[in-house]
């Protein structure tokens, strides 16, 4: 897995993106890094991250809301890595649809294994066999509800959208992965 994982660190410390790059590729990972919203877009169309190290205090852009265009756009695992130890940033960093929440200074250690737990979920979303496409976006239909797996989006089957938590969505894919068990 890490042979070919691809991650992207956003974060604006040149010596945080430095370390993460040095120890990260020494595990097998191709690493990119940027320091604001424009540029981890730009990348993300370039070259999509199976996983992006998020940063929340960036100069330009709120790390909250680049973590929740992460979730809604792309099918990609997210580690917030930040020295915000605020339980309430925990909170709303996870909830918006964070995998894991790191605070800094960090393990290396600590941090390889929950990448390594991050995308193996992330592996597993992906190939999922209950899985349908609509466009790029992967879903799951049951009882007229849609749930996109990229999103994190539930529909009801009126079509109106249905807010979920990060701890919902997970609790609903798992009752979906096992069905009939």
């Amino acid at each position: 897995m890490a042979d070919s994982a691809h991650i992207l660190v956003v974060e604006d410390d040149a010596f945080v993106q430095k370390a993460l790059r040095l120890y990260l590729e020494g595990e097998g990972y191709r690493i990119s890094t940027c320091d604001n919203g424009a540029d981890m877009h730009a990348l993300m169309v370039k070259d999509p991250a199976d996983l992006a190290i998020m940063d929340l205090k960036l100069p330009k852009d709120d790390g909250f809301e680049l973590t929740r265009q992460l979730r809604d756009k792309y099918a990609v695992g997210i580690i917030i890595l930040t020295s915000k130890d605020d339980a309430i940033d925990r909170v709303v960093g996870l909830e918006i649809g964070a995998d894991d929440y790191v605070t800094k200074p960090w393990d290396e250690r600590e941090l390889l294994a929950r990448i390594r737990s991050v995308m193996r979920r992330v592996t597993e979303r992906r190939s999922s066999s209950v899985d349908t496409t609509v466009g790029k976006q992967r879903s799951v239909t049951f009882s007229g509800w849609i749930l996109n797996l990229d999103s994190r989006e539930l529909k009801n089957p009126d079509g109106s959208k249905v807010e979920l938590t990060s701890g919902e969505f997970s609790l609903l894919n798992e009752f979906i992965d096992k069905a009939g068990r």
